[in-house]
């Protein structure tokens, strides 16, 4: 008996660990097809993660896994149900994921970005192709996927991607010479360099040839004359056609800063002429950095810009001069374009039936026009851009056609936006701010008939101006309708601003000094001691709850008064309504705290 105790004991010692061993789960089946987004198949390894651990593995064959063989994910411990397992293409995470299921069967396509493949590295190719010509060839260079080409033309020294000549255009080839190219790539790479031959082979008294070649550009362009064999060069500017015996003698480039056609011929030995050539350059740009520049025209109390030309750019020291094209009144009336008008009844641009004669009142200086001019631009109906290169967060643009009206005094300069002086009285509860600019005339206010924009870039908050011949500065509280971009006009003579979160433009029929304008913050009125009244605080614009912030709590009064009209706290530019020209103002001194 004793012994078959001993028996039992011994297998129930033996049976507590089997009893105990975890039972392995059915494996779960996957199989799909593996390709990159293009389309392509994949392939590599199919590597099924839990948790970040590798726990089964297929290999890819023709874009497809777990076909042959099959693969499955097996469960040793019995403990994956449920578990979630991502895929991934060698290291690549696919994003997809699956849920684990003892006996599952799935398919389950994945995919993969595809790679991103180097820019194929190609020598420059040039246009027309190396070889013999009879007259001056304009050679473009051109290599596809290249961040720069550079050029050598020398014929002997190679060129680098840090040495030789940066391709930015034709290059103008008149006598034999080589072009030596390379192409360079991002990340360093550059293509072998490329070879070009020209042979040029002039007839005799060919006429002169221009680099760089006539067009349109945006800058001054430095043109060189050249003739091989000619014993001189003889050239025009003014439209003229010059001969051997008149004209401009060519001995140095010349320097175009506005639209001008060049008439050049050739002269050889023996009285032997070219033909002339005629090189018509077209700029954008009238450039007035080192010089004024003068406009004028054939049409009385007219001044255009050349054709094709929208900007004028001047500096500190330099103007645009019309005054050999102002018109001055007489007999009550003004030629203006070439049109005679009544200053009693002027009709012009955005004026309608305005009388000129009466006197005219800008922040409280009066002007009375005596003086006109047009300003056209070079591209109808474009509008001119007058920039100050001294100058770079101001620009100001002028409608084409716009009539410049000035008082009897004005010169009949312009002058470019300046830095203009913070001096003055600046409105009550502000200071004159950082910006200020000084654009038109230091002593005449001049008027426009279309208003013009001045864009005060990084002012967002309230702005002013100061006319010539005061002290005194006026704050612009007429929002702009419209928007930024197209603002609706104010009425004449007034100005009006209008903000885009960034900066802000103001669109007025007067040229003075604009500025922005910082609010002054209210003191803490000082104890009354019990004497007399303590002094009414002052609070900032658009701080309807009078805390001295401007921030979400007025802007939940402004919504809850939208709308409303006659008097209300939240009407913040006095006009009897409360809408979108208060919330304007709002959004201009936020204070965001």
């Amino acid at each position: 008996m004793k012994s078959f105790f001993r028996i039992i004991s011994i297998f129930g010692f033996l049976l507590v660990p089997i009893l105990v061993l975890a039972v392995p789960g059915i494996p779960h089946q996957f199989y799909g097809t593996v390709k990159y987004t293009n389309g392509n198949s994949v392939s590599g390894t199919v590597n099924a993660k839990i948790g970040g651990t590798v726990i089964a593995t297929a290999t890819i064959s023709d874009g497809r896994y777990g076909y042959s063989p099959i693969f499955y994910i097996p469960d040793p411990d019995g403990v994956r149900s449920g578990s979630t397992i991502s895929f991934f293409i060698d290291n690549v995470d696919t994003g997809e994921t699956a849920q684990f299921t003892n006996g599952g069967y799935t398919k389950l396509d994945l995919t993969i970005p595809s790679p991103t493949l180097p820019p194929e590295i190609v020598a420059p190719t040039a246009n027309p192709v190396a070889g013999t010509y009879t007259s001056t060839q304009n050679v473009i260079l051109t290599a596809a996927g290249s961040s720069s080409i550079r050029y050598t033309t020398d014929g002997t020294t190679s060129p680098t991607c840090s040495s030789g000549t940066v391709y930015s255009g034709a290059i103008s080839v008149n006598s034999s010479q080589t072009i030596k190219a390379i192409a360079c790539y991002p990340d360093g790479a550059s293509s072998s360099v490329s070879s070009f031959a020209y042979t040029i082979n002039l007839p005799p008294n060919a006429s002169p040839t221009a680099s760089p070649i006539a067009g349109t550009y945006t800058s001054a362009q430095s043109v060189t004359l050249t003739a091989t064999g000619a014993s001189s060069i003889h050239y025009t500017i003014d439209g003229t056609v010059p001969t051997c015996t008149s004209g401009l003698v060519y001995s140095n480039p010349i320097i175009v800063t506005s639209t001008k056609t060049i008439k050049a011929l050739s002269c050889y030995p023996n009285s032997n002429v070219s033909p002339v050539a005629t090189f018509n350059y077209i700029l954008s740009l009238v450039d007035g950095t080192t010089a004024n520049v003068v406009l004028s025209s054939g049409t009385t109390g007219q001044a255009e810009l050349p054709s094709g030309a929208t900007t004028i750019k001047l500096s500190n020291s330099t103007n645009l001069d019309v005054s050999t094209s102002v018109s001055t009144a007489s007999s009550g009336n003004i030629n203006v374009g070439g049109i005679t008008k009544p200053l009693n009844n002027f009709t012009i641009g955005n004026l309608s039936g305005v009388d000129l004669t009466a006197s005219q009142n800008i922040g409280g200086q009066s002007l009375v026009v005596n003086k006109a001019v047009v300003l056209r631009s070079g591209v109808d109906t474009q509008p001119i851009s007058l920039i100050n290169n001294d100058l770079a967060n101001i620009s100001v643009t002028i409608p084409d056609a716009t009539t410049v009206l000035a008082p009897s005094g004005w010169d009949g300069k312009i002058n470019p936006p300046k830095t203009g002086s913070s001096s003055g009285t600046a409105p009550s509860g502000f200071s004159v701010g950082g910006t200020v600019i000084e654009v038109g005339s230091a002593t005449s206010i001049l008027l426009f008939d279309k208003p013009v924009a001045i864009v005060l870039t990084g002012v967002t908050g309230n702005v002013g101006y100061k006319p010539a011949g005061s002290s005194v500065w006026v704050q612009i509280t007429n929002v702009c309708g419209g928007t930024y971009n197209s603002p609706a006009a104010p009425n004449f003579p007034g100005e009006c601003y209008i903000s885009n979160g960034a900066d802000t433009k103001i669109y007025t029929y007067h040229f003075t000094t604009f500025g922005s304008l910082s609010v002054i913050s209210a003191p803490t009125p000082a104890p009354s001691g019990g004497v007399g009244e303590s002094p009414t605080p002052t609070y900032k614009t658009g701080d309807i709850n009078k805390d001295n912030k401007v921030n979400k709590y007025d802007f939940a009064l402004l919504m809850a008064n939208w709308g409303k009209t006659g008097t209300n706290t939240a009407d913040l530019n006095n006009d009897n309504k409360v809408d979108k020209y208060d919330f304007a103002i709002l959004m201009a001194n936020w204070s965001a705290v």
